[in-house]
């Protein structure tokens, strides 16, 4: 039997990565100003003023990279924003400033063979069909839609049950009969011991030659 296996993949999360040939850092999308401010010098002007903040160069850069976070292409070829600016706030609704942070997404797959919908999270990127061949008897028995043996397997094992029984019912009959003879014999009935001998005789020794 063959199977077929879905295989996406799909962007949550994004991370900025800096290194000065020393050490590596990668931060979240919302730790963005912080983190510029801590790794790029304040430009200044020549009078050794700092220029606005428009005006530096983390500026900029931070703006260029939202940029390409705004540019994310699906598996169908549609753009997709991953950010989103968020304005914080105080209890008396003053402006704290804002941030930008990785935008809940969820993406709706249809599986082409099947038409079944799948959801995920994030944007899909890709999508990947493997065919992989598996035992059919295995995998209908663990789906549960069909027996996981065929009508002659079956039947043999019903009667592989059947002689079971059989057996053990004799077995236990035997069982029966000595107690019955031990019984008799211990409380002395001679008539039941009679019945038993002739109703159970003793297996015939094999003819000489």
């Amino acid at each position: 039997m063959n199977q077929e296996y879905l295989t996406l993949l799909h962007l949550l999360d994004v991370k900025i990565g800096y290194t000065d040939g020393l050490t590596t850092k990668a931060i979240p999308l919302y730790a963005l100003d912080d983190f510029l401010r801590e790794v790029i010098v304040t430009q200044k002007d020549t009078s050794g003023a700092p220029l606005s903040e428009d005006k530096q160069f983390r500026t900029k850069l931070k703006q260029q990279i939202l940029d390409e976070l705004k540019l994310i292409y699906d598996y169908k070829g549609a753009v997709h924003d991953l950010t989103e600016r968020i304005e914080r706030k105080d209890s008396s609704g003053t402006s704290l400033g804002a941030y930008h942070r990785v935008k809940r997404i969820a993406t709706e797959y249809e599986v082409v063979s099947t038409g079944t919908k799948v959801t995920v999270a994030g944007i899909v990127l890709s999508a990947m069909y493997n065919v992989i061949r598996t035992d059919g008897i295995i995998t209908e028995a663990l789906l549960g839609r069909s027996p996981g043996l065929d009508t002659f397997s079956q039947e043999l094992q019903e009667q592989t049950v059947r002689e079971l029984k059989a057996k053990n019912n004799l077995l236990a009959l035997h069982i029966a009969r000595e107690h019955a003879a031990q019984r008799a014999v211990e409380t002395k009935r001679k008539t039941t011991v009679d019945l038993i001998a002739k109703l159970y005789p003793p297996p015939r020794p094999p003819p000489t030659a």
